[in-house]
């Protein structure tokens, strides 16, 4: 299933088979990358509702490191003092 718009359905389906990228890869390591990403993916789904934690954990940070990005540090909440408007 394709959802949003950022990339047209055409780029996604066939146009993107034209780019020097995607002809430069290694079609035993993209096998083997989407077979990874698969085997995360069904961790998570062992989970009745997974929390964004979860999801973090099983799928978004394992699947980050398979595309060799650094990991991000999270963001600390930040609570407002009730002393008045923010300026």
């Amino acid at each position: 299933m394709i959802r949003g718009g950022l990339f047209t359905r055409f780029f996604l389906e066939d146009g993107i088979t034209v780019t020097r990228a995607y002809r430069e890869q290694n079609p035993a390591e993209v096998i083997a990358f989407a077979d990874a990403v698969r085997g995360h993916w069904a961790k998570l789904a062992r989970f009745q509702k997974p929390s964004e934690a979860e999801t973090e954990a099983e799928f978004i940070y394992p699947v980050l490191e398979l595309l060799h990005w650094q990991r991000l540090t999270q963001q600390e909440h930040v609570t407002m003092a009730a002393s008045g408007p923010a300026i």
